[in-house]
Order: C-alpha cells, then sequence, then structure tokens
C-alpha cells in the first residue's frame, strides 16, 4: 500500500537513517510545530548519586496505560519501582493488580526504572495512554522508548525534535490510543511523540 512521503530536512546521518527505516515500512511522519528544541543526550542527564556510583539524574514521569508484567511490576515495558513511601488510589497494593489493569503513574525515571510515588488503578480505563522515556532504538517501524516498541505512521505527530526527526538518546514524551487486546510486547501506536529538552 503506497503513501505520499512528505520528507522534512534531516540534519544528520542519524535522522536519514530514521527517513530510511519509514521508508521500508511506507509510513511517513508529518511534522507539527516549528520549534526545535535540541534535545540532551543520554550522557549529558548523568550525575553523581549520593553512593558515589555513576547514574541518571532523577527526571519526572507520567506513565498511562496497562500493566505489562506482575513481578516486576511493569507498566507498558517500564519498571516500576514500588516504596514505603508510594502512594495507592484504587487498590491497595501491586498484589490485587493483573496484567492488562491500566494504571497511572507519577513518578522519578531512576536509571532502568520508575521510581513511583503516585500509583492509580483505573477500573474503566482511560482515554489515552502516555509513556515517557528515552529513545533506545530505530527500527523499521517506528522507536523503541525503554523496552516498549512505539509504531509511527503518518498520522503520527512529531513535536519538539531537530528536523522532526527521532534519535537513540532522546527524551520523549509519547501519547498513544488505547489498544483492545493489547498484549505485553505488542507496539502502541503513536498518535504523538514530543522531544522533551532536558
Amino acid at each position: 500500500m503506497g503513501m505520499h512521503l512528505r520528507q522534512a530536512p534531516l540534519p544528520a546521518a542519524i535522522g536519514l537513517l530514521l527517513v530510511t527505516s519509514l521508508l521500508c515500512s511506507g509510513a511517513a511522519v508529518a511534522r507539527d510545530g516549528d520549534d526545535d528544541v535540541t534535545a540532551s543526550a543520554r550522557s549529558g542527564l548523568e550525575s553523581r548519586n549520593a553512593d558515589g556510583g555513576r547514574g541518571m539524574r532523577s527526571l519526572t514521569v507520567e506513565l498511562k496505560g496497562p500493566v505489562t508484567r506482575l513481578n516486576p511490576l511493569q507498566v507498558l515495558g517500564q519498571r516500576i519501582e514500588v516504596g514505603h513511601d508510594t502512594v495507592w488510589l484504587n487498590t491497595a497494593s501491586s498484589d490485587v493488580l493483573r496484567i492488562g489493569d491500566e494504571v497511572e503513574i507519577n513518578g522519578l525515571h531512576a536509571g532502568t526504572a520508575v521510581r513511583a510515588t503516585r500509583i492509580e488503578y483505573k477500573p474503566k480505563g482511560q482515554k489515552e495512554w502516555k509513556l515517557m522515556g528515552y529513545v533506545t532504538h530505530l527500527h523499521r517501524h517506528g522507536v523503541d522508548v525503554g523496552a516498549q516498541p512505539v509504531a509511527l505512521n503518518t498520522s503520527t505527530r512529531i513535536r519538539d525534535c531537530p528536523g522532526s526527526s527521532l534519535r537513540p538518546g532522546q527524551w520523549v514524551e509519547v501519547k498513544a490510543v488505547p489498544r483492545v487486546g493489547f498484549y505485553p510486547g505488542d507496539p502502541v501506536m503513536a498518535s504523538r511523540v514530543e522531544c522533551k529538552a532536558r
């Protein structure tokens, strides 16, 4: 099925790599907005932990979506760290949750996990799923954010990313339409991907 590709100017070879990936899948990404905000590389976000080890500076994270694993708890492929100070709403603990249950999580990015400050169970589901994290891989159908595959198509809006392209190391916010029958490991279809300067 052929699609018209509207290609925006790309800044470097990595941008060309993403366009090549999208061409292979017959998809295109439309630019939304004129402001180019340079996304910080992962290395620029490193800071010293209190114990003197090398770690990531904490970033505020909001996740909305289904539970994809129980032990350890994961939401949209992102590992969730639960502490004694985590506030639970509509459920007492993760022991009550099941795969596929929808939750909203607020917390801090902590290396390879999200340290949850608040977890709210959404028994009626949600109108929109939301994922925040680092772009870790490019592939022919889109990108991975953390461990979660994110599909891109002609309707996906890319905002505030240099050259309207995505590359590993960018911190992004993904909004997606909830998918009936979603199974852990399935891609989410992004309606919008926004690069966040950090």
